[in-house]
């Protein structure tokens, strides 16, 4: 019995060092991409967070057919705030302004789901200081210069909504109250009215939250959900007009495959940004509904440019960004980016060349 527990041992421990062995010939494979998480279209300059995820991964000892060779080691995100001037624009620098954010990295892979540590990109929102950044999940805190600001107060940030401009931010909690950005700052605390509880109960029973936002002019708040339980749309809409005390419901009709992406008031009308399926060309178009389910403008999705756009109201113009791309690993060289402005009015169509000289490095 002591013999045959010897020859266990040994049988393992040859077995370990062979598949030391093996990992030492296997060479570690490391690659990135690229994406933005938040982009604002402002007057003069574009601004977007832009994040390089870097992922190490390690050849499999023993193949599997019909998958990868490699298996991930590790993986990390860094994001940066990269601020353009739009081509074109009159006066200032030209050169853009890049701001490291921080990092996060993959703590844990359960079921197909990554978790992150750390500064999560798609957590991060635009101010108008362009060395001010706001990140969510569970409290809203200020990033300033790349490091934390103290909070002013304990501020909730779930199915918080942010104007375009990211001038100002509602949370419900724990109070519900609109802030200027960056600086924190109570500027309307919103009385539980009648018409504001009809919103907190119909935000309350909604299966999901999808988008939330409030218009420029900060009179109303938006919130979009599916339009049932079961169903995929995303053309429902919970709608409070803050001066008025109004609440209503919003469901748009639509073709096919169709999602609310955005909203704004237009000569004191609400209109909507939807991306719908077109099942004649089997292609997605972006469409100007008004509330009465109205196309008011329609776009194709210009190839050759990521599927979401951004959208101005002031232009009634979709911006739409080819993807970011880190063409040489370690480098931290971005590649050139397009961006193509279509005006809605008149169907014109411009192609916009940013910067092509920035280097994202961490410092």
């Amino acid at each position: 019995m002591i013999g045959f527990q010897l020859s266990r041992q040994v049988i393992r421990g040859v077995l370990l060092a062979a598949v030391a062995l093996c990992l030492g010939c296997h060479p570690n494979q490391t690659d990135e991409v690229g994406f933005r998480s938040d982009t604002v279209i402002g007057d003069s300059t574009i601004s977007m967070v832009i994040t390089r995820q870097t992922t190490v991964r390690r050849e499999k000892i023993i193949s599997v057919p019909h998958s990868s060779q490699y298996t991930p080691v590790s993986k990390k995100r860094d994001s940066w705030l990269v601020q353009y001037p739009v081509p074109g624009s009159d006066g200032g620098d030209q050169t853009p302004f890049v701001q490291y954010l921080g990092e996060a990295e993959r703590i844990s892979h359960d079921h197909g789901i990554e978790k992150y540590e750390g500064i999560k990109p798609e957590l991060i929102r635009l101010t108008p200081d362009k060395h001010t950044v706001v990140l969510g999940g569970g409290e809203i805190k200020i990033l300033k210069n790349g490091k934390r600001v103290p909070s002013v107060a304990y501020l909730k940030s779930e199915n918080a909504a942010f104007t375009r401009d990211r001038s100002h931010v509602f949370v419900w909690r724990p109070e519900p109250t609109i802030y200027s950005l960056p600086d924190m700052t109570a500027k309307a605390t919103l009385e539980r009215s009648e018409g504001f509880q009809l919103l907190e109960k119909a935000v309350r029973a909604a299966p999901v939250i999808v988008a939330t936002m409030i218009t420029s002019d900060r009179s109303c708040l938006i919130f979009v959900t599916r339009n049932t339980k079961t169903e995929y749309l995303r053309t429902k809409a919970f709608c409070y007009y803050i001066g008025r005390d109004e609440f209503e419901t919003v469901t748009l009709q639509c073709d096919g495959d169709s999602a609310i992406h955005d909203a704004d008031l237009l000569d004191g009308e609400l209109r909507w940004l939807v991306h719908r399926f077109n099942a004649e060309n089997g292609g997605y178009t972006w469409c100007i509904y008004d509330s009465d389910s109205n196309i008011l403008n329609e776009c194709p999705w210009p190839s050759g440019y990521e599927m979401r756009p951004k959208w101005k109201p002031s232009e009634n113009a979709l911006y739409f960004f080819t993807e970011c791309d880190f063409p040489s690993v370690g480098s931290g060289l971005l590649s050139p980016m397009k961006v193509m402005r279509h005006r809605l009015n008149d169907g014109t169509l411009e192609e916009l060349q940013l910067d092509p000289d920035v280097n994202l490095v961490v410092p």
